[in-house]
């Protein structure tokens, strides 16, 4: 998974993932 603070939503398992705007 790729980590975008900036496109992130939520957490899965502590893990960010990539949402598109």
């Amino acid at each position: 998974v790729v980590d975008h603070t900036t496109h992130s939503f939520g957490k899965c398992n502590g893990i960010k993932f990539l949402v598109e705007d």
